[in-house]
């Protein structure tokens, strides 16, 4: 099970499919740096009380403290840097879960 520091569920918008995935991260010590992941694709989702646990296409669960919704620096800039990038038609959505 993946225990992120940081999340956010971003929604993908393309022509022809939308698809919500964790952006998660995680962040490093001293001798590690930060560390992100991307879920395969969310296709559960369940309502804790003080968490959820987004089950996913792989077969993964991240399981996403509420309190710990949002998202590092790091992966700030990375999905800024992704939707300058963007093909036409595309767009991605940071989704907000009411705690």
């Amino acid at each position: 099970m993946n225990i992120p520091d940081k999340w956010v569920v971003i929604e993908i918008v393309t022509p022809h499919a939308t698809i919500r995935k964790v952006l998660a991260s995680w962040y490093g010590g001293f001798a590690n740096g930060d560390s992100w992941k991307v879920s395969s694709g969310i296709t559960k989702t369940i309502d804790n009380d003080n968490h959820y646990l987004f089950h996913n296409e792989s077969g993964s669960i991240y399981q996403c403290f509420k309190h710990c919704q949002g998202m590092s620096g790091y992966t700030a800039g990375l999905l800024g840097d992704w939707t300058t990038s963007l093909p036409n038609g595309t767009s991605i959505t940071v989704l907000d879960f009411a705690q």
